[in-house]
């Protein structure tokens, strides 16, 4: 391994490990967001195997905040990202089978809009805190829950 994968490695492992719970949430959305984006790239190009594989990624991290979904800490809010999640694995399922752009642009809107608000939620903890990482930030994580 080259000593700027060993670097990258390294830094990738240290920031994960660093990272709060809401600032590891945002990085999967962000990672789905990519992914999707991807995908559309590779219907574009006609790259079928690509498509499936950053599709599958996508879902896989979509499926994921799923069931890291915490009912006893809010069972509505838990009850409405199920079915925004459910939402977006099906348009990306529906993308996969019908090599569909338009499919994926629907699963794009919903992870962009919640990617947001999670964004917007951090922004609000750190100016109450103080500080971007700490109590303030795992409380709210509680309150809204975020179990990852």
């Amino acid at each position: 391994m080259s000593q700027r994968r060993t670097y990258n490695n390294s830094y990738h492992t240290t920031d994960i490990t660093t990272s709060s719970r809401l600032d590891l949430l945002i990085k999967l959305y962000d990672g789905a967001i990519l992914n999707c984006r991807q995908a559309k790239e590779a219907i574009a190009g006609r790259d079928l195997a690509v498509r499936g594989e950053r599709l599958g990624r996508a879902i896989a991290i979509v499926n994921e905040f799923k069931s890291t979904l915490d009912y006893s800490a809010d069972k509505n809010l838990c009850s409405e990202l199920e079915r925004l999640y459910s939402f977006a694995a099906e348009r990306l399922t529906a993308a996969n089978i019908n090599n569909s752009q338009e499919s994926i642009d629907e699963a794009l809107k919903v992870l962009e809009i919640l990617r947001s608000a999670w964004v917007e939620l951090r922004e609000q903890e750190v100016a109450v805190s103080g500080e971007s990482r700490g109590q303030g930030t795992a409380s709210a994580e509680r309150s809204l829950g975020i179990s990852v």
